[in-house]
């Protein structure tokens, strides 16, 4: 996980697959993955 200085944020959705969603929070200025992602199912 890197690090950015920006501020904002934002959820992206990486993958849908049946009945589940992968998610990560991403930086909305650089793109840069700020967690790890997420699958809720």
């Amino acid at each position: 996980m890197k690090k950015c200085n920006h501020e904002n944020k934002r959820i992206k959705v990486l993958e849908v697959a049946a009945t589940c969603e992968t998610t990560v929070i991403v930086c909305t200025e650089c793109e840069e993955e700020l967690e790890y992602p997420e699958t809720d199912c």
